[in-house]
């Protein structure tokens, strides 16, 4: 039974060619690389250590988001071949989340963020470059799928507002016709 996550994070430190941490690490330790936050921690059970990355958030826009979705489980059966890493939505613990995007009534201040997580065995944790190397090219492979996404609440989006609104001026759109 693993008491902390050190033996991971001084892999990960080993690959990346630097000196570990010396401050005291215990259960977790939260870190960045490459502009994503990263967190290890043990697990219920005490023997498995969890590398979570945030990918991005979804779209506040129930069809953007859902595509967003669609597009990452995309991605996630090509990268199933040789990546260990799985993709998570912690923010969908419940139903409710669902409900309030697909009704438009999510509440603007909340966050439906991405993650993926590698598992490290405790014995193993010589094997955690490799979950960091899978956590990362989860984020090479969503942060274009979120960025497209990217949506603002406080701008009228096109699907929203009228044929002939005042609130957006006509020449933000193009149609597309065959």
């Amino acid at each position: 039974m693993a008491a902390s996550v050190r033996p991971a994070v001084e892999a990960i430190w080993a690959a990346l060619g630097v000196a570990p941490p010396p401050e005291p690490i215990a259960e977790r330790y939260e870190f960045t690389i490459d502009e994503t936050d990263l967190t290890l921690g043990l697990a219920a059970n005490g023997s498995t250590i969890l590398l979570e990355g945030h990918l991005g958030e979804l779209s506040k826009d129930p069809r953007e988001a859902a595509d967003q979705l669609r597009r990452l489980m995309r991605s996630g059966l090509g990268l199933c071949a040789f990546n260990r890493a799985a993709l998570c939505l912690p923010d969908f613990a419940s139903d409710a989340p669902v409900v309030a995007l697909a009704d438009g009534k999510l509440d603007p201040e909340q966050n439906l963020r991405v993650t993926a997580i590698a598992r490290i065995d405790a014995a193993g944790t010589h094997l955690a470059p490799q979950a960091l190397q899978d956590i990362l090219q989860w984020q090479k492979f969503a942060s274009p799928i979120l960025a497209a996404g990217a949506y603002s609440p406080r701008a009228p989006h096109p699907s929203s507002a009228a044929a002939g609104s005042d609130d957006v001026p006509a020449d933000d759109f193009v149609i597309f016709q065959p």
